[in-house]
């Protein structure tokens, strides 16, 4: 349920940024680009061209490498170490000399949190992550930065910046005031401000910069913007952004996103050993700063559910266990090898190789079905592990598991995009991105947003029989049917 780990960090173990100017680097990338000749092609570069200097190894990065020490948690030792000092004088001051001893709950209660690495607490989880901006702004080398991110040459609302924006340090309130308010607003989990926090550090680590008083709010938004697009299936889009933050910009979220991924070098990958690591540190800051999880009672409800899902887990570790185990059997009812062509690639080059394959007896190759009682056995468990995990049967029975189970055949035989398209009976309409419609204009979104709610454009290929519509409700929407088109356009209630 997340334990907590006490270790110590020396303040000098945080990665040593080099010397050169972060405008350096961005020119270096945006030139490595051009054209050498102009009869060449561009030559772009790649990936495996790409040197690493020894200062950005990954063993050297916490945002791409397990091993190392996150950056916001050496960068708040020094701040833990004064508090637990200022505590421990005040508690000798006012505590009579004496043996201390710490007192232990002798009940019977046992409290759990909700809050695990697969599902994290998202207010805690913030307060966390804001916590840890609030220390890098603090505790900061130097106030390296770019122009894009610089609050009083892109403001993020029209009130005026005051003239100390860039030396005053915001407070861990103001920064989580922020970032709540966005991820409210937008509707995004705990899972994305961790990732927000490893794009972060991986952003001044790549560019060499600090985030300050003048550029945290940009960078903030940059890192939860590409969080939400890499981690949630239904991202947000830029122009939501812009209504949650009125006064900003489609173009200058674009512009500052095409930035970020640049300074990554389009390195967007978190792997879940990092992101294991971000979450159990953040656990270690909370702690370190008395950040207390929300606590709750074990009931009953909770103790059958917690049961149930241990239950299923062992299950599973058996089947596991039996299907590493390889039957043996006797090669003496072998009928002979048979020798088959193989093509590789029709579309590339042609091959052909021999592999043995055995043609095995009649009883072996018969197929088998299963016995009535196994699903009669199979329906009887899974009423009983629906009370366990419920608290009531479902009721089902084994014709209701048949279906279930020549399904689950079919889905393994036919692809289809969602698994909800093999029960589905209507028509489906689905979403389509904007980049899967090369060559197919249709109204700028900021145009059809002007028009008003309820307003769209479409256009219909006959030769392929398609029908692309986008209409504007909360926000742009494109749709790509078959059997449908604009006609007839009726009115609804909303």
């Amino acid at each position: 349920m997340g334990n907590t780990v006490t270790c110590c960090v020396s303040p000098e173990s945080s990665p040593k940024l080099p010397s050169r100017q972060p405008a350096e680097r961005l020119e270096e990338f945006q030139t490595s680009t051009e054209v050498s000749d102009d009869n060449t092609v561009p030559y772009l570069q790649h990936i495996s061209d790409r040197e690493v200097p020894d200062e950005l190894a990954p063993e050297s990065n916490p945002s791409d490498h397990a091993r190392a020490s996150t950056i916001f948690l050496s960068k708040s030792q020094t701040d833990v170490r004064d508090k637990r000092k200022s505590n421990h004088i005040n508690h000798i001051s006012h505590v009579s000399p004496g043996p201390l001893s710490k007192k232990y709950s002798s009940c019977s209660t046992i409290f759990i949190d909700d809050n695990t690495v697969s599902q994290p607490n998202l207010k805690s989880t913030i307060k966390c992550v804001t916590l840890a901006i609030y220390y890098h702004i603090k505790n900061r080398d130097s106030d390296k930065s770019l122009d894009i991110f610089d609050e009083k040459l892109h403001p993020l609302s029209r009130e005026p910046v005051p003239d100390d924006y860039s030396r005053v340090d915001p407070e861990h309130k103001l920064i989580y005031r922020f970032v709540r308010t966005l991820f409210s607003a937008a509707q995004l989990t705990a899972e994305c401000a961790i990732v927000t926090l490893v794009y972060l550090e991986r952003l001044l680590t790549y560019a060499e910069l600090d985030i300050c008083p003048a550029n945290w709010k940009r960078i903030v938004l940059g890192a939860i913007l590409l969080a939400s697009k890499v981690w949630d299936d239904q991202a947000v889009w830029n122009v939501d952004y812009c209504q949650i933050l009125k006064d900003i910009t489609v173009e200058d979220m674009n512009e500052m996103e095409r930035h970020f991924l640049e300074l990554l070098q389009f390195n967007i990958n978190v792997p879940a050993s990092v992101y294991a690591k971000y979450y159990f540190d953040l656990r270690q800051l909370a702690d370190d700063n008395n950040l207390n999880f929300p606590l709750e009672p074990l009931n009953n409800q909770r103790a059958q559910k917690l049961e149930a899902i241990s239950r299923l887990c062992e299950d599973k570790y058996k089947d596991l266990s039996r299907a590493a185990m390889r039957r043996s059997f006797s090669a003496d009812n072998l009928i002979g090898i048979r020798h088959s062509n193989a093509v590789l690639s029709k579309f590339e080059h042609q091959c052909t190789v021999t592999p043995c394959c055995f043609t095995t007896p009649d009883e072996l190759s018969t197929p088998q079905t299963f016995d009535e009682d196994v699903f009669e056995t199979i329906a009887h468990q899974t009423n009983l592990y629906s009370c366990q995990l419920i608290g009531s049967s479902i009721n089902t029975n084994a014709s209701e598991i048949k279906a279930f189970i020549g399904m689950k055949l079919i889905m393994g035989v036919v692809k289809m995009p969602a698994a909800e398209n093999y029960w589905a009976t209507d028509n489906s309409l689905g979403t389509i991105r904007k980049n899967r419609l090369i060559g197919c204009t249709l109204e700028e979104d900021r145009d059809l947003l002007r028009r008003g709610r309820g307003s769209f454009d479409f256009r219909v290929d006959n030769d392929a029989k398609l029908a692309v519509v986008k209409w504007a409700d909360n926000k742009n929407v494109t749709l790509v049917s078959s059997c449908a088109s604009v006609d007839p356009v009726g009115q609804v209630r909303r």
